[in-house]
């Protein structure tokens, strides 16, 4: 099996907004648990990380998990929501016991790279014999085994300030697309999807603006998040995945990485995702996908 697991599924601000009296987040402040929403990041297997972000520590946490056997981060860009590497120099010493040989991989855009050489105590070079923490640089285009993955780097459509990146994970006959954060997808996403021509088994697509601004909480600015998307943009991806042939009828798509004030309670978005044959991620979600062992 492949195994996706959903450590997080919220925007920037996570849900409930820590210091916000909105309706959605005052609903899920009272329900708990069951509603909230940590920042964005996924588990794979149980070795691959994609995002480590401010919550990496906490998730582990609240979801029983033991990450020892990680061995590789995947970094879709260099946002303080979806990446923090003060946290991941945390594997160096003497802030943790390694066995000797033991390296942690992590994989980025150039803004991640540099973020993470800017870190006290994290080593310049990528190719150090003793470092435990091993740099490698993507672009858009590349193709590179991480570990037993094969991942194709395609470009984003998020933000100016840094290219950010979408990632095809192949694992076993499985591919995932991890489509988050972008908005809809352009010409230069579907060459690179074409120019790859597999069969997805799995879409994870970004929803930061859910259904939309019909249900904007009253008493905040109506705001359009450019760089990410909606429930339509989402069915509208789905339907070309089918007829471009990268996707079939066995595909799931799952929308992840809501915003607070489009009011992502599962209770609400759950059926709302389904009429439109789509999923709602939740923390805590885990998906497993058959392998061709």
């Amino acid at each position: 099996m492949t195994r996706v697991h959903f450590l997080g599924t919220s925007a920037a601000e996570g849900f409930p907004a820590p210091f916000c009296p909105c309706p959605p987040c005052s609903r899920a402040r009272a329900d708990g648990p069951r509603a909230a929403r940590s920042r964005q990041s996924l588990l794979i297997n149980d070795d691959l990380i994609v995002d480590f972000g401010p919550d990496s520590y906490g998730q582990q946490i609240w979801r029983g998990l033991n990450l020892l056997p990680v061995r590789y981060i995947l970094q879709t860009h260099a946002h303080r929501d979806h990446y923090c590497p003060d946290e991941i120099r945390n594997i160096l010493h003497p802030k943790a016991i390694m066995p000797s040989g033991r390296r942690l991989h992590l994989y980025g855009n150039a803004a991640v790279i540099e973020q993470a050489k800017a870190v006290d105590g994290i080593p310049a070079s990528e190719a150090g014999p003793d470092d435990r923490l091993l740099l490698h640089l993507l672009a858009p285009g590349d193709r590179t085994d991480i570990g037993p993955y094969r991942v194709t780097a395609l470009p984003a459509r998020h933000t100016r300030s840094e290219t950010a990146l979408l990632h095809i994970i192949e694992d076993r006959g499985n591919a995932i697309l991890v489509g988050y954060d972008s908005q809809l997808f352009d010409d230069a996403i579907w060459t690179g999807l074409e120019g790859w021509g597999g069969r997805l088994a799995l879409v994870i697509l970004d929803c930061t603006m859910v259904d939309g601004l019909d249900n904007w909480p009253e008493g905040l600015e109506r705001v359009v998040f450019g760089g990410h998307m909606s429930i339509d943009d989402n069915e509208a991806i789905r339907d070309s995945l089918l007829a471009r042939g990268l996707a079939d009828a066995e595909t799931r798509f799952v929308s992840t990485h809501f915003a607070h004030m489009f009011d992502p309670h599962p209770d609400r978005i759950g059926p709302l995702f389904a009429a439109r044959g789509l999923e709602a991620a939740w923390d805590g979600l885990v998906i497993e996908l058959p392998t061709e062992d």
